[in-house]
């Protein structure tokens, strides 16, 4: 299964969901699109004001995928590298890349769209 084709929408049409209902942060989501046999995903994530998360400082979180963000509205502070991304500031980070913990702005939150990529698996004979 790939991604499915989309033309056009509005995205509110998307239900908002908690991105872990035990996650005390309160983070939600509207999954765009994904695909079901790779794991690869578009989503926007909200996180409310003054909300936390990505581990502790010195810890941070890892993964093993690709994800890219692009801040859409408001911002986050980063507490490991002690610095506000806002509107518009875009990452990319590869599979294994420490990064994190933040801190969403306190009185707009933070609101990003992700793309989640898995690198393809290589088949050996």
């Amino acid at each position: 299964m790939v991604k499915p084709t989309l033309e056009f929408f509005p995205t509110s049409s998307l239900p908002l969901t908690p991105l872990d209902p035990s996650d005390p942060t309160g983070a939600h989501q509207r999954l765009l699109s994904s695909d079901r046999t790779t794991g690869d995903k578009s989503l926007m994530l909200v996180h409310p004001p003054s909300s936390r998360w990505g581990g502790e400082v010195g810890e941070g979180t890892v993964h093993e995928y690709w994800e890219e963000c692009l801040i859409l509205r408001g911002r986050l502070y980063d507490l490991t590298l002690k610095q506000w991304f806002g509107k518009g500031d875009y990452c990319c980070r590869p599979p294994g890349m420490k990064h994190g913990p933040w801190v969403a702005d306190e009185e707009e939150g933070c609101e990003e769209f992700v793309v989640v990529r898995y690198e393809a698996k290589k088949v050996v004979k």
